[in-house]
């Protein structure tokens, strides 16, 4: 259950139709649908529209001004359309239960259609597909690093940390223990799945790890992560969105991810020299893959490590970190 309302992944097929999506909106009295998507440096924007454009927006798209976001387009070809991605739909508990809220993540496209070139998500998803053409699938597994920090009087954000703790401590060394409880609750009921959380090794630096699934819904998941949502934290307490270079002389918090690409097939065995193998290829163009992958959700102080394993496990790993300096 979703803000007393029920859960859409029980509700909606895998793939809603804007049918299935405008019933849901009006048997739940949703009032408000964001549509977000992501900058060039990692960062969400959305527009909120009324349930009543939600047809024109699956259909024509949403309009906004592309010049105002860094590294997309000058004035000259400013309008771009935001069009939502119905498997996408998630709420956003922390909104009010009446007059709820839900969110896409939406294709950017321009006026005649065609996918906006520097829409990174609408990128990643070319390169899932280039990489499923070959016979492999890619998934992730990122853990998230973050500070929680104390406010003044007045509520504004300070620079002391809420506790002394280290890596794996419990309470009552860590005081974040409720603030990561609340956190992991509500990005369940979102639909994504954590598989841990803990105190970090730094005073006040935690983490939160999610289970590894397909590129795409991992990158989507990590979006919301990143953010404050309201509600989750005391007037006491701030959290410090990544990215943050954490405390002086401390250690900086990062994102991790993991990746591993995989195949059913038989395929990885005796390659040839003459007729490169499919393994070949993916080596070559794994390291570019990263980085696309990356550049959606993390931020552009990227350093890659690929290690890419050709045995009869039929899989690969690398790992890519964010240094956020």
């Amino acid at each position: 259950m979703l803000w007393g309302i029920p859960d859409f992944q029980e509700v909606l097929s895998v793939k809603p139709t804007i049918q299935e999506i405008s019933a849901f909106v009006r048997e739940n009295d949703v009032k408000f649908i964001r549509l977000a998507f992501c900058d060039l440096y990692g960062v969400q924007k959305n527009i909120s529209i009324l349930p009543s454009e939600l047809l024109r927006a699956y259909h024509e798209g949403i309009p906004f001004d592309a010049s105002a976001i860094a590294g997309f387009t000058d004035v000259t070809e400013s309008d771009l359309f935001l069009v939502p991605e119905l498997s996408t739909l998630s709420a956003l508990p922390w909104r009010p239960q009446q007059g709820g809220v839900i969110r896409f993540y939406c294709d950017i496209k321009r006026p005649d259609g065609s996918i906006f070139e520097s829409d990174t998500r609408a990128t990643l998803k070319r390169v899932v597909e280039e990489c499923r053409s070959m016979d492999y699938a890619c998934r992730m597994g990122t853990e998230c690093e973050f500070y929680l920090f104390k406010t003044d009087e007045n509520g504004a954000p300070t620079a002391i940390p809420l506790d002394g703790g280290s890596y794996c401590d419990v309470a009552p060394l860590d005081k974040g223990e409720n603030v990561r409880r609340d956190m992991v609750l509500t990005l369940e009921d979102m639909g994504f799945i954590v598989e841990s959380s803990h105190h970090e090794i730094a005073p006040a630096q935690h983490e939160i790890d999610f289970q590894y699934d397909e590129a795409l819904a991992t990158a989507d998941n990590i979006m919301p992560s990143k953010g404050s949502p309201p509600g989750l934290f005391t007037s006491q307490i701030s959290l410090a969105t990544l990215p943050c270079c954490g405390l002086h002389g401390k250690i900086a918090s990062v994102s991790r991810s993991g990746y591993r690409i995989m195949s059913a097939s038989s395929i990885l065995a005796k390659p040839s020299m003459e007729e490169p193998s499919n393994m070949q290829r993916l080596s070559r163009a794994f390291p570019s893959w990263l980085t696309v992958i990356a550049t959606f959700f993390i931020c552009p102080n990227i350093s890659v490590n690929c290690s890419l394993i050709n045995s009869t496990s039929s899989s690969c790993t690398s790992s890519i970190i964010s240094s956020f300096v």
